[in-house]
């Protein structure tokens, strides 16, 4: 892995479970970040150019993604037993599920083995 791609994936690690990470502000508030799901959704784009063609794909880059686009559902709808609903983060909880989905399982096994050829 080159360092540009290293810095990618630390990047987008961080996004998710460093110090900007949405979790507890999910769990707490029931809202994100200022910023964060663009800058989400930029880091998955760019994510996307580097790794989407190829046949494995770091393990942080995938526990990154699988984490938002599962976990952080999870724990907004903890918020949200407490009697809570917010429109704008469960749409923004949509876009996350969206754009992590598409890069999870967006291609398929014959769109990677075309770009292998």
């Amino acid at each position: 892995m080159n360092e540009s791609h290293a810095q990618l994936l630390e990047s987008l690690s961080a996004h998710v479970f460093g110090e900007s990470a949405p979790s507890t502000r999910l769990l707490e508030d029931g809202v994100f970040p200022a910023n964060w799901v663009t800058r989400y959704e930029a880091l998955v784009e760019s994510a996307s150019h580097v790794w989407a063609s190829e046949r494995l794909w770091p393990r942080e880059l995938v526990a990154a993604i699988h984490f938002a686009s599962f976990y952080l559902h999870a724990r907004y709808q903890a918020w949200t037993l407490g009697g809570g609903r917010r429109e704008k983060t469960e749409a923004q909880l949509d876009r996350v599920r969206a754009v992590s989905e598409v890069f999870l399982l967006g291609s398929t096994s014959e769109d990677r083995a075309k770009h292998r050829q």
